[in-house]
């Protein structure tokens, strides 16, 4: 039985864990803001989630990514709203609106942003409970917390209002009610395990596969003969069919519009088969989990999968089974992304906390410091870098300012057109605004424009995403006046960064020594 001072040393460590996943989490998330395409993907979410706010329409159009995010972050931008109504700062939604992209540009990215960090707090929460549920020692169920909010890869995609770290979310409560019906066979814990796979799978497609870790668990019951097959066939067909309602229910235009959902779905994957590349499974092996997670967590993780095969632990094999089955699902595409990996971070976390558990005493302070330090120290570190660069001013923030301070009001400005692309002001509405046009990055729509300024975007690693046509380069050289030069990249280093080069993401993932800034190269040019 636990002591009331035990109950109240656990809470508490959790709430320095939570603290410290918040702090590294918080640091940096307003990255790149007011710009619309600081973390691609992010426009489509929450731009539509304001459509949605101030037309009323719940359907989400494109089916790209299933609606329930945008449910989500359309009912907080309406509380926002509500709030601010009830306090005297709105009139209406359509003075939120005004506010959000006249007054405070990016506001409504910003709070997004934050419901991905409440999601991401909940989620180390729910893998304590997930380690607790799958161990039983309290020690090692505060280990698997604090990696998961010291964890890189997590930490880095937190503050973005994309759909992963919400996924991972649901993914987590999944599979703690499977590890769960691996114990008991009870239907109300498949039921359960097959209602969060919904929601997951409601808010981003392939993360239903987490409904497999359910029927592992019931195909534990059959080789422990404690069900009969049929018993276990009920069983998967019960969180099938939660899986599907709550799949329904949280995102009905999916379902209602399936031939749109079907083409989205499966255009998306054709996408990530369709480019030249090394396959995705060696790229992950290489650098994103050894990098995101830290060579000791991936380690470690490896090591008790290893022994829950050996000890044919039913309740871990639940977490081996969707982390390899996930794995599987994404290692042959050609187009890499390492966000795809963050719902691997909880099951990953209890497998290494486990393992760390299996070979030293975590209650034994010594050894439970130094077990924390090895397997979260490592993501601790990249963290903070990552966040002293992402907290400075990204170069397309800063371009957009020089035209602020420095060009007349109603400049024709032509920027090349791309994704690294400097969001120059339109807008009347919040001065001074420009006459800009978007062009091809070429020298014939330049060439006799009659406008005062070019802006060009460059990248020497993601080239895809922001290059300039050689000829308007030796256009630019002979005939141009460079005016302005921001650069993402310190002089002063040694250090390589490494991108993603199928990312339109201008922060590396490794090598953050070797930036001052997130963004690419972009030069302001005053044309003849």
């Amino acid at each position: 039985m636990r002591t009331s001072r035990e109950r109240a040393a656990t809470a508490g460590a959790l709430a320095l864990i939570l603290a410290l996943g918040a702090g590294l989490r918080l640091w940096g998330m307003g990255y790149g803001l007011p710009h619309p395409m600081a973390r691609p993907d992010e426009q489509k979410l929450v731009g539509r989630a304001v459509v949605m706010l101030g037309t009323g329409d719940l359907n989400p159009i494109e089916h790209t990514y299933p609606a329930l995010l945008m449910y989500v972050q359309a009912a907080v931008l309406l509380a926002y709203a509500k709030l601010g109504q009830i306090f005297g700062r709105y009139g209406g939604i359509k003075d939120f609106l005004t506010d959000a992209n006249v007054v405070h540009p990016g506001l409504h990215y910003r709070i997004c942003r934050i419901i991905s960090i409440a999601f991401a707090l909940a989620t180390v929460v729910a893998t304590y409970f997930l380690a607790l549920r799958a161990d039983g020692r309290r020690a090692v169920a505060l280990l698997a917390a604090l990696v998961v909010a010291t964890n890189y890869l997590h930490a880095r995609d937190s503050r973005w209002g994309t759909v992963d770290v919400t996924m991972t979310f649901f993914v987590t409560l999944s599979l703690l009610f499977a590890v769960q019906a691996s114990d008991t066979q009870r239907f109300r814990d498949y039921k359960l395990a097959g209602a969060f796979a919904g929601l997951a799978a409601a808010t981003k497609y392939n993360a239903g596969i987490v409904l497999l870790a359910a029927a592992t668990a019931a195909i534990a019951g059959v080789a422990r003969r404690r069900m009969t097959a049929t018993d276990a066939a009920r069983r998967v067909a019960v969180a099938g069919l939660t899986t599907f309602l709550l799949f329904t229910l949280t995102t009905p235009y999916s379902v209602r519009d399936w031939y749109a959902t079907w083409e989205g779905f499966s255009g998306a994957v054709g996408m990530l088969y369709d480019v030249a590349g090394e396959r995705a499974g060696w790229v992950h092996l290489r650098v994103t989990l050894p990098s995101g997670f830290g060579w000791p967590v991936f380690i470690a993780a490896l090591v008790g999968a290893g022994l829950a095969a050996w000890k044919r632990d039913a309740r871990a094999l639940v977490l081996v089974t969707f982390v390899v089955l996930m794995f599987a699902s994404m290692a042959t595409v050609r187009w890499v992304f390492p966000r795809y990996l963050v719902p691997f971070v909880p099951p990953m976390a209890v497998l290494a906390a486990q393992a760390a558990g299996a070979f030293v005493d975590l209650t034994r302070p010594a050894l439970g410091a130094a077990a924390a330090l090895l397997l979260a120290g490592p993501g601790l570190l990249s963290t903070i870098q990552f966040d002293r660069v992402a907290a400075r001013p990204d170069t397309r923030v800063l371009a957009a300012e020089w035209f602020g301070a420095n060009a007349a009001a109603g400049s024709a400005v032509l920027v090349c057109d791309n994704y690294g692309s400097p969001a120059v002001n339109v807008d009347a509405r919040r001065g001074p605004a420009f006459r800009v046009r978007m062009i091809d990055c070429a020298p014939g729509p330049v060439e006799g424009s009659g406008a005062s300024y070019l802006v060009t975007s460059e990248h020497p690693q993601l080239s895809s995403f922001a290059s300039v046509d050689p000829k308007l380069k030796r256009y630019l050289d002979a005939r141009a006046r460079r005016l302005a030069e921001f650069r993402p990249f310190r002089e002063d280093t040694t250090a390589t960064p490494y991108f993603y080069r199928g990312d339109a993401f201008f922060l590396p993932f490794t090598g953050l020594r070797a930036m001052e800034r997130g963004g690419p190269v972009v030069t302001v040019w005053a044309l003849p």
